[in-house]
């Protein structure tokens, strides 16, 4: 099987909630709780938070990377980017640990 990294595009906002899901369910990727659908996560498509997928062979996205703002405080605001960075892969990808 190959992989092939590519930057997000809006209509993989489905896999990626779903793959986000999975990581809720197992609680393997994530302490959070609440599950995200995909319109939540089209509002991660800001134009300064890069979002990248990973497709197998047949195209279906196995895995994303998607970064976020670290914190809202005033002290952060003039830094260099501050970001949480998320990585999840699908359950039944076969790169799954």
């Amino acid at each position: 099987m190959n992989l092939k990294a590519r930057a997000a595009r809006i209509d993989d906002v489905a896999a990626i909630a779903a793959i986000y899901n999975e990581g809720i369910a197992d609680r393997i990727a994530t302490f959070e709780a609440e599950w995200r659908s995909a319109e939540q996560v089209y509002r991660w498509f800001d134009g300064h938070h890069p979002i990248v997928v990973v497709e197998d062979d047949d195209g279906v996205v196995v895995a994303f990377a998607s970064t976020s703002t670290y914190r809202d405080r005033a002290c952060y605001a003039r830094s260099a980017s501050p970001v949480d960075i998320v990585v999840s892969v699908s359950s039944v990808s076969p790169w799954r640990l």
